[in-house]
């Protein structure tokens, strides 16, 4: 499964109120339009008022568009990105701002019960190429994490998206991860407890670069319609 990734930051003459309201209904209208093919689900989870205190609190919106199919995926982003819906966006968001990518989904945890997620992207470590980095990542980490009881009791979902580069973009993120757990006090317990500080930190600074991540997190998410499904 592939999944199209957008890290929404929106102009600044907008509240963040005002513009979660009116950016729903853009992006519906925008997939209305011209339905893609392939598209499976469309997500749009919107940044929380109520985070964890001195959480990154960068962006307003995390977008979420899967596919099965590389090529569909591959289509959207290049849509997306395109001049002409910058243009038309051009009130709404800091696009130099808000990346857009595409990547692999690779699944690690995922129970039910997460009500809050936590959304992040992240760069390589120095040194290491994509490919070991990313193997690292998908092989090694979670065992790692898995080993830290109480951390990772804490979590409901862990799933990975292994960025790679699409033709006709120019850039993208290659680490991406969604973390899910039943409430925010989950979350803030889980990372910033001691086993996430010194052993899964330490281990995630071999591979990435963690005081660089994006971040985001959501309490709300709100799923699309696509061709009258919701």
């Amino acid at each position: 499964m592939e999944r199209l990734m957008v890290f929404v930051r929106r102009d600044a003459r907008r509240s963040r109120e005002i513009f979660l309201a009116g950016w729903t209904e853009m992006v519906s209208q925008w997939l209305a339009a011209a339905p893609v093919p392939g598209l499976n689900r469309a997500i749009i989870n919107c940044a929380s008022a109520s985070a964890m205190t001195g959480w990154p609190d960068d962006y307003d919106a995390v977008m979420e568009f899967w596919f099965n199919e590389t090529n569909d995926a591959a289509t959207m982003l290049n849509r997306w990105s395109g001049a002409a819906n910058r243009r038309a966006l051009a009130d709404w968001i800091e696009w130099d701002a808000s990346p857009a990518w595409v990547g692999e989904v690779k699944p690690k945890l995922d129970l039910p019960g997460a009500h809050v997620k936590l959304l992040v992207a992240g760069y390589l470590a120095d040194g290491w190429s994509e490919a070991a980095a990313q193997q690292y990542w998908s092989d090694v980490h979670p065992v790692v994490a898995q080993g830290q009881a109480i951390f990772w009791s804490l979590l409901r979902r862990y799933v990975q998206i292994h960025g790679h580069p699409i033709k006709g973009v120019a850039s993208y993120m290659p680490m991406a991860a969604d973390i899910g757990a039943a409430s925010f006090e989950d979350l803030d317990r889980a990372f910033s407890h001691e086993q996430y500080l010194t052993v899964i930190r330490d281990d995630e600074a071999r591979f990435a670069k963690p005081q660089d991540m994006l971040a985001m997190a959501s309490d709300r998410e709100i799923i699309l319609h696509i061709g009258g499904r919701g």
